[in-house]
């Protein structure tokens, strides 16, 4: 099977720092939830290009239904979107986000597939998506594991630590009676 990935792009390595993994992760969640908050203002309603907006939205994965998102802004402006022109905008884009290096892209990082592609892109889209999703897996659990050996050593020394001051130093030893040739009968 051919493999897929972007020229260029920098793989993470696993972090070390648990705090670091923490804020990428809530910065990852920042810019998803600014993703999720797309409206339109006036001006934008205005002076659409529909056909870039849904080109837009089909590059991103976007069900056809997400038009009506646009359509909900621009109502306020007593202004509706041109449904034929965002349309073909949009089917470009899908084409262009159903490419099998995207595909594995999407896997790669853990996104999921919302079933957008043709039935002509769809089977290689969806080869090179499970490709890059078994890679994320697989990262995901290395850095799972590599925690949990973290975690390990890190008990390690703590016992090592509580052994080191559990046992009293050679002169602080008890002696036991019959070392000193004293018999105890009863």
């Amino acid at each position: 099977m051919k493999g897929y990935g972007l020229a260029g792009k920098v793989v993470f390595k696993t972090a070390t720092n648990i705090a670091t993994v923490w804020r990428w992760g809530l910065v990852g969640l920042a810019i998803v939830g600014l993703d999720g908050c797309v409206t339109l203002s006036q001006e934008e309603c205005l002076s659409a290009n529909w056909r870039t907006i849904g080109y837009e939205d089909g590059t991103k994965g976007r069900l056809p239904g997400f038009v009506a998102e646009h359509r909900k802004a621009c109502a306020k402006y007593g202004i509706a979107p041109d449904l034929t022109t965002y349309q073909q905008g949009r089917e470009e884009g899908v084409r262009h986000y159903c490419r099998p290096a995207n595909g594995y892209y999407l896997g790669r990082h853990g996104y999921s597939y919302s079933g957008v592609c043709s039935a002509e892109e769809e089977p290689e889209f969806l080869q090179a998506w499970r490709q890059g999703e078994r890679a994320y897996r697989t990262e995901q659990r290395i850095r799972e594991l590599e925690r949990e050996i973290w975690q390990l050593r890190e008990n390690v020394e703590r016992l090592k630590q509580e052994k080191n001051t559990k046992i009293p130093p050679p002169s602080c030893r008890l002696v036991k009676p019959y070392a000193l040739g004293i018999v105890i009968q009863s």
